[in-house]
């Protein structure tokens, strides 16, 4: 979903503005696929690609993008970095409590990433609960992390990154068990590293 800064809600002309001007400058996490700066060093990826048809309709044309590690792009909405978040995030009422969300335009699973052959035997994150010699991966700012929790992993099993890089290089490097974000997430990452 997209998330739209609270200004262009209460009517303090910050729509009317961007629509003058014919620019927006939206926060992305470089998340493939949801949202990242392709080749060209142009935002594109699901959430950009829907959030510039949108303003398309609205007469924003010209779209920048700030590219910040996931479990910024609130914050930074917040502090004013860019007018709006277009990147694979979750609704939830903790973030719903700090921005506005546009309706959401779709729904996807979680994913686990681990070694190859799976030498663990991991199936889920009662895989971690049963053993607790396991660790698993996750990005900082990601529901992920609250799915963790509440399946009752403890917090000395979680290693959290700051971004999806570093996760998936502890990976490789035998650092941790699993890797878990959103199954598009996980799907691509695997296939770009085989």
């Amino acid at each position: 979903a997209s998330n739209a800064n609270a200004n262009m809600e209460s009517g303090s002309g910050t729509l009317a503005e961007l629509q003058e001007a014919g620019s927006i400058t939206i926060g992305i996490a470089n998340e493939v696929p949801f949202g990242f700066t392709g080749e060209d060093g142009e935002a594109t990826g699901i959430a950009p690609d829907v959030a510039k048809a949108v303003l398309a309709e609205l007469g924003i044309t010209e779209v920048e993008a700030n590219v910040v590690e996931f479990g910024q792009l609130i914050g930074g909405l917040q502090a004013g970095q860019y007018d709006m978040i277009a990147a694979g995030m979750y609704i939830n009422e903790e973030r719903a409590e700090q921005i506005l969300f546009s309706d959401p335009d779709y729904c996807i699973a979680e994913g686990l990433a681990v070694p190859a052959g799976n030498p663990e035997g991991i199936v889920d994150y009662n895989s971690f609960v049963d053993n607790p010699d396991l660790t698993l991966a996750v990005a900082t700012g990601t529901v992920e992390v609250g799915y963790a929790e509440d399946a009752g992993i403890p917090d000395d099993q979680l290693q959290v990154f700051a971004d999806i890089d570093s996760m998936y290089a502890a990976l490789e490097a035998g650092e941790v068990d699993a890797v878990t974000g959103t199954a598009a997430t996980v799907q691509r990452q695997v296939d770009a590293r085989s």
